[in-house]
């Protein structure tokens, strides 16, 4: 019961970032549409950098709502399980643990190594 509760709100809040979205790619319509007048009109006088500077961060503005767009929908697909975060986040937690483990056994055989190489380096001797 819960999860439909939570997908019906997952798709309210989809159609709330898909006009975000709309409302966004009319604002860069008009930002790129303005620049170009400015332009065509200035040309030169005008710093393009900053243009092209204020059209990227609607762009990324407009990506970035893109990719809640699609996360809400892998949810409401049931292809994004939520209840898997605890067991998730404990599976993360060893694998961390395990990462630590490994690291230390290798720095144990790195300082190993670095010893015969050391010794033979001063006896001169190759294998």
């Amino acid at each position: 019961m819960a999860d439909d509760v939570l997908k019906t709100h997952a798709e309210n809040k989809v159609k709330e970032l898909e006009k975000e979205e709309q409302r966004l790619e009319r604002e860069l319509r008009g930002k790129e549409s303005f620049h170009r007048a400015a332009w065509a009109e200035y040309g030169s006088e005008l710093c393009s950098g900053e243009m092209l500077a204020d059209e990227d961060a609607i762009r990324d503005d407009i990506a970035e709502v893109g990719r809640k767009i699609s996360l809400l929908k892998k949810f409401v697909g049931g292809k994004l399980d939520i209840s898997r975060e605890e067991r998730l986040r404990n599976n993360s937690a060893e694998v961390a643990a395990q990462i630590v483990i490994l690291q230390d056994s290798k720095k144990l055989i790195d300082g190993e190594l670095s010893e015969i190489v050391m010794v033979k380096n001063l006896l001169a001797v190759t294998f």
